[in-house]
Parts: C-alpha cells; structure tokens; sequence
C-alpha cells in the first residue's frame, strides 16, 4: 500500500493504491470512521483494516466490510498504460473521505415489513443495510427521544452536541423509506402472531424482526439510590444533566472502574474540584487488561489527581433537605463529599421484555443464535448487539460481548440473512479507550492464564499478549504501538492460530504471516 498525491486544477488529495496478487486498485485513503489513514494500517486478504478501531474496507469497491463506522470510502478507476499506474477519479468522490452505498428504492407493492427493535449501533446498521438490499417497510423503534447516535461518546466526550454524533440525520431516513419510531419501546412479542406490541400502546406485525435492544446500567441497592443528581451515564441526555450541574467546586464520585466510569471520570477531571473513584476490584480494568496494566492506568489517574478508593463500595448516599445527593458513606466507614454520584458498575441485558415470548432467554439475558444471527427457537427472529450468545471466529463457540464495533457488525450479518443472502459470522471483537490522550486497544477474546508484556508500561508504549492454558495466544492489547492490534485481529480473522513459541524469540515475528496461505 502506497499513499500517492492526486492533483488537478482545484483539487489535492491522497488516494491508497494497492498491488495484491498482481492486481492494482485505488482508494479513499482515510477511514471513514474517525479519519485515520489506512496506509497505516494493515493489508488483509482483499481488503484494508484501520489501525486504529479495526473497521475494514474491500480493497476493490472501497466498501465497508466490518465496523466501527458508518460509510463506506471512495474507489477509483484504474488503468496500466505503458507500465504506467493511471488513476481517474470523480472530483466528487475525492472531496470526500466517505462514500454512502447505493440503496434500492422502497417497493410500495411490497407487503413485507422487517422490523428493527433498538436505536442502538446494531439496529442503525441493520435498517441501512437491509435498505441497500430490501424494497419493503423497514421500521426502526428506538426507546430514546434521539436517532441512533455515537453512543461511545456517551462517557468518552460528555458535552458533544447531540446534532454532532449522529449517526444519521432526519433526511437520511426520510430519503430512503425508512419508518423510525422515537421514544418508543417494545413490550412484548409473539411469535405466533408475529407481533410486537409497543410502549404507545400499538402492536406492529412483522415478517422477520431483529432485535438489538442492548443493555441498561445496573444499579446499587443501597439506602438513597432515589437522591438527585446519581446518574447511570447510559445515555447522552444523562450526560447533559451532569454537564449542567457541575462547576469548578463540584466533588465527583465514580462508582465503577472500567470503561464507562474510568472514561468519565478522565472528561471531567479539569472541570470539576475533585473526582474519586470508588472499585470493588485491586485496579482498574483487571479483567479487561490485566493487573499489571490496571495498575499503570490506575497510577496515571493518580498522577491527574483522581483519586481511588480500591477494594470498596458504597454502604449509603446521604442527601440534603432538597432530596440531593450531598456525601456518600462508603463500606470501610469513610464520608465522602459527592455533589454528583455516576453510577458505572455493571449493565442487565435488556431481554425482560421477551419473557413470554417462546425465546429462551440465558440466565445472564442473553439469547442463544446460531452462525447467522438467527434464534434456535424460530429463523424468523434475529438477535444481535450487547444480548446476543453468538458464535465468534477464534473458537466457533458462543460468546456474549458487548462491544460497539461487534453490535455494528452484528446488524450487517442479520440484515443480510433477513434478505436470504446467507452470510456467516466470522467475528472478531475488537474494543478500545481513551484515557488522557492515551489510546489503548485490544482484540481477540478469552481468559488468559498468562499475560506477555513487551515495552514499556511507565511510558505506555507496549503491546500485551493473552495466553490461555494451551498456550494460545487468545488475544493481544497496546498502547503506543499500532498497528499491531489491527494486525492481530487480521490474522486472527484469516482463521490462523498464534502460539505461546510464536512470539517468544520474535514478538513481532508473526505479523509477516498475514496473507499468507491458511494452515491446517
């Protein structure tokens, strides 16, 4: 891959043209997520990962093939002459990183309907991708007031402009036919009938539906939970309310030390007087990372003045005479100031709604699917997002993870089942955060047994390997370190096996393996 300077006479870009297997293409060289560029990312087979989220783009057509993301990248035409490389372009396509695809036009002799239950990033992929394949009514119903927005700025970046993150606008769904309901939930379904009936009283037949209703936060039982001013963070008008209330005096407590509560307590840090973080565990994001870069995490929190209280919780919230949350009594018998109390300690599938439906429903919530997102109980219904148990790539096994990028592409796969084009999962998760100017990725899943560090922890420049009993390399995080991650979801994606002796003598030694013909 080659980055290369596309002029004309009022125009001047950067297009990606790439050789594999004897062939050139040319493409948008940035991704449409976030902007980074793909010539510093990772060349898969027939396609282009970010190195910064994972999304991927075919290196053919420029379209999106696994998330985060919304759009697809612009492709070129081109030419060999005289052993030459001749690119032409659209001067549209290169003013823009990001290219919608195409979508069919709504049928109105179609008497099918295909209904979408949550406004989350499963449910906003799953109607768009069904629009580029499907012609009858599409219905999205979406619990918030909001259309499908960038939920991870939720905790990531608190005071964003609603208008800002949305994932789509008004017009968007207007123009291509698609039917969204705000501020409506689902009740119930019937899988005889074929029914959802909804929070407004109204019940919606459907021929085949998804549902991707998510989860929501978990909260504490403890006296005072009622108080003002304790929020779940779930959603971004709870942000708004806490934006409102905090000033430069404020004393901020976090319950919760992974990403949602070590996310918000980072944002609001600089605004407010004083911000303590309240965890049941020894570090911060233990399970997630590991202990030893829980620990360094937690030591760069220490070093902006956040303060902890590890191995705690919450025994009582005591309020003021306005019923407002005024200092929290923790379980070792310490009184601490809270003005505003962010409750991030763990979510509950949204599934509750489905108890007398005929789905069977895990005791965690989730609900059990096959390769293609369709249910064991009826091919009709499908589940994706936070409450789907689906097979991922590296075992074949079910797994419930609650990733965003994951949810994104979990509405493709059902969208493309629902149209009959059968397509298989072949899921890698990938997750990341940021945390004071820090980006730390991850993919890959599983418990490991044994975490290989190479780098430096103090300077956050590392990359961390995840080894499981049978000395598998299950998964891999970094900081400081790209693209390697995108490269480990890559290979793991190729359907390949790192070992433990892999990456002993050469830790990096693996990443020219990518591309290369699959083992056996």
């Amino acid at each position: 891959m080659k980055n290369f300077e596309f002029e004309s006479a009022d125009i001047c870009t950067k297009v990606l043209v790439i050789k594999q297997k004897g062939k050139i293409s040319a493409i948008g060289n940035k991704c449409s997520h976030y902007g980074a560029f793909l010539s510093m990312g990772v060349l898969g087979d027939g396609r282009v990962r970010c190195p910064w989220h994972g999304a991927c783009f075919n290196i053919e057509t420029g379209d999106i093939e696994d998330y985060p993301g919304q759009d697809s990248i612009p492709c070129y035409q081109v030419k060999i002459e005289s052993g030459m490389v001749k690119v032409r372009a659209k001067k549209s396509a290169l003013q823009s990183s990001k290219r919608t695809p195409e979508h069919v036009a709504r049928d109105l002799t179609s008497l099918q309907t295909f209904v979408i239950i949550g406004g989350g990033p499963s449910g906003a992929i799953c109607v768009e991708k069904l629009r580029q394949n499907f012609g009858g009514k599409i219905v999205l119903i979406c619990r918030e007031n909001y259309l499908p927005y960038d939920r991870v700025k939720v905790s990531k970046s608190m005071d964003s402009d609603i208008k800002s993150i949305l994932l789509r606008n008004e017009e968007f769904y207007d123009e291509h036919d698609i039917e969204v309901m705000l501020g409506i939930s689902a009740t119930s379904l019937s899988l005889g009938s074929k029914e959802v009936s909804l929070s407004n009283g109204e019940k919606l037949k459907y021929d085949k539906v998804y549902i991707a209703t998510g989860s929501s936060p978990a909260t504490l039982n403890v006296p005072g939970m009622n108080l003002k001013n304790i929020s779940t963070l779930r959603d971004i008008s709870e942000s708004y309310q806490i934006m409102k209330k905090i000033n430069k005096n404020s004393h901020v407590v976090v319950i919760g030390v992974s990403f949602t509560g070590m996310e918000a307590a980072s944002f609001l840090v600089k605004k407010v007087a004083k911000i303590t973080v309240i965890g049941r565990d020894s570090v911060p994001f233990r399970h997630s990372f590991g202990p030893e870069i829980g620990e360094a995490i937690m030591n760069m929190f220490v070093n902006e003045n956040i303060t902890f209280e590890m191995k705690n919780g919450i025994k009582k919230c005591i309020g003021n005479q306005k019923g407002e949350i005024e200092r929290i009594e923790l379980n070792d018998g310490k009184v601490l100031q809270a003005d505003i109390l962010i409750v991030a300690c763990g979510s509950v599938l949204n599934t509750a709604f489905l108890s007398d439906s005929g789905l069977v429903i895990n005791k965690d919530g989730s609900i059990d699917t096959n390769e293609y997102l369709e249910t064991t109980v009826n091919s009709d219904v499908y589940i994706g997002g936070d409450i789907a148990n689906s097979p991922i790539l590296m075992t074949g096994k079910r797994e419930n993870i609650g990733h965003y990028p994951l949810a994104q592409y979990h509405g493709k796969i059902a969208a493309l089942n629902m149209c009959g084009i059968k397509t298989e999962l072949k899921a890698v998760p990938f997750f990341w955060t940021m945390l004071f100017g820090k980006s730390f990725r991850y993919a890959g899943h599983g418990k490991p047994s044994e975490i290989k560090i190479i780098g430096s922890l103090e300077t956050f420049k590392f990359v961390a390997y995840y080894i499981n009993e049978e000395e598998q390399v299950i998964a891999a995080s970094s900081c400081g370190h790209d693209p390697i991650v995108a490269q480990f979801a890559e290979f793991l994606s190729q359907g390949k096996i790192l070992q433990k002796s892999d990456i002993e003598n050469d830790p990096f030694g693996w990443t020219k393996r990518i591309n290369e013909e699959r083992e056996i």
